[in-house]
């Protein structure tokens, strides 16, 4: 008896060990890609932080003395908004200035965006580098009516199997199609062109790709919303799967850190609390967010 209870107590530390080595070796693969996520995450959040362009405040004395000082009251346009509206009490409740006024020109080849709170009190401007010119030969064809016998039998069979699903309906719009992509000769230099089948909208860009990202933070913003599977095989193929990979690996490197805090009698119930504490304010929080998403 006394050595089978030995022999499990050696298994067990086996696990555990293999149990921290994992978790370990886990933290530090997927380190540098939640560092990544990180910063990308946080200049995201931070439109102003680490700026890539010139960025001005704007003073309330800029303000002074013109008509961005002052924006009308919010009841005030909520007034004549009810009664344009036709409301027929004609009450309102509520009524408050939600976001800044922007402004957009282009100067010196930049353009100049200038944020100004209703409060006329401060605000701020930022000089942007003007995107390349993307123009292509092909900028007056934006729409090709092409095969539309195809288009039409595609969405008479989409019905079709709709029914044989048990979906009942007598039409089915085609609002995005499969695109077909070719390459043509225009202007003395080679083009990408590609015809979506539903949308019958044309783009089209050089074969060598437009000019690369100005900045590294842009790149690090690229980088983060890039997401799902191409409809081909190629490089963002290997991102979307290191996308899966990571959050696998972050799933298994919270679910042993969480048995090896088990594993740790003296802190278990230190280690209880901050976990309640931080599931009520996730919880508490995603909830007010749900709030949030419906305006």
């Amino acid at each position: 008896m006394a050595r089978e209870g030995a022999n499990g107590r050696r298994q067990y530390n086996r696990a555990m060990k293999l149990l921290r080595r994992v978790h370990m070796y886990l933290g530090l693969a997927v380190f540098p890609w939640v560092l990544l996520y990180g910063v990308s995450g946080f200049l995201l959040n931070h439109p102003r932080a680490f700026p890539d362009h010139e960025v001005r405040q704007v003073a309330a004395s800029h303000l002074a003395d013109t008509a961005l000082q002052s924006f009308p009251a919010p009841e005030e346009i909520a007034t004549l908004a009810v009664a344009e509206l036709g409301v027929a009490d004609g009450r309102y409740t509520n009524a408050r200035y939600v976001n800044d006024a922007v402004f957009e020109t282009h100067v010196d080849g930049r353009r100049v965006d200038m944020a100004v709170t209703p409060t006329g009190d401060s605000g701020i401007v930022r000089f942007l580098r003007v995107p390349p010119d993307r123009s292509t030969p092909f900028n007056g064809t934006r729409r090709l009516d092409l095969d539309e016998g195809t288009r039409r039998v595609a969405q008479q069979a989409a019905v079709e199997v709709l029914g044989r699903m048990g979906v009942k309906t007598d039409e089915a719009h085609m609002r995005w199609g499969p695109q077909i992509e070719f390459d043509v000769q225009a202007d003395g230099r080679p083009w990408r062109v590609r015809y979506n089948l539903g949308t019958r909208e044309v783009s089209a860009f050089p074969v060598e790709g437009w000019p690369g990202i100005s900045s590294l933070r842009e790149y690090l913003l690229r980088l983060h919303f890039s997401h799902t599977f191409p409809t081909q095989a190629n490089t963002r193929t290997l991102w979307a799967i290191m996308v899966d990979v990571i959050a696998i690996g972050m799933a298994v490197w919270v679910l042993s850190g969480l048995l090896m805090w088990w594993q740790m009698r003296v802190v278990r119930v230190t280690g209880a609390v901050v976990l309640g504490v931080s599931a009520i304010w996730a919880s508490g929080l995603a909830l007010l967010m749900y709030e949030v998403f419906k305006y």
